[in-house]
């Protein structure tokens, strides 16, 4: 995958602010995806404080507990397990109904593990902007997912 300028959230002197995603259509997007597969939303935390995600925490019908995570910047989505106190990143995980119904939504695109669990070099981090490089060579993430899901000051 070929990382879209400004999906880190940051941006240098001179460059334009990346633009932000629809958190109300993020939302209610998830809202009616794990509706739709018989599983509950517990909460949905839009405040972007040191992150550049937003997140829903989930239940399915057997209590299964998982996390849906978009990127601010871009409409990516993936799916994680339940953050832990004091992590930073979440573990990504494959959850093919739950993706089939977010994905049939249509808005945002959601990524899978093939694609988030890559290691990040020059090829897919070329489109990042100088300020971004910056951060990706400081906190040296060692996926694609780290990238698009970080949690960076």
């Amino acid at each position: 995958m070929q990382l879209p300028k400004g999906v880190t959230g940051f941006y240098g002197r001179g460059e334009a602010e990346p633009p932000t995603v629809d958190t109300k259509q993020f939302t209610a997007v998830c809202h009616y995806a794990v509706r739709s597969i018989g599983g509950k939303v517990l909460k949905i935390d839009t405040a972007m404080i040191y992150r550049n995600y937003c997140r829903a925490d989930i239940q399915f019908a057997n209590g299964t507990l998982r996390q849906i995570v978009c990127n601010t910047y871009h409409p990516l989505i993936a799916i994680g397990l339940e953050a832990q106190e004091g992590e930073f990143y979440p573990h990504f995980v494959d959850e093919p109904a739950l993706a089939a119904a977010l994905s049939a939504l249509g808005g945002f695109e959601v990524l899978n593990t093939q694609v988030l669990d890559v290691f990040p070099d020059t090829v897919n981090t070329a489109l990042l902007g100088k300020a971004e490089r910056e951060q990706v060579n400081y906190w040296k993430p060692d996926t694609i997912g780290k990238i698009l899901f970080n949690h960076w000051d």
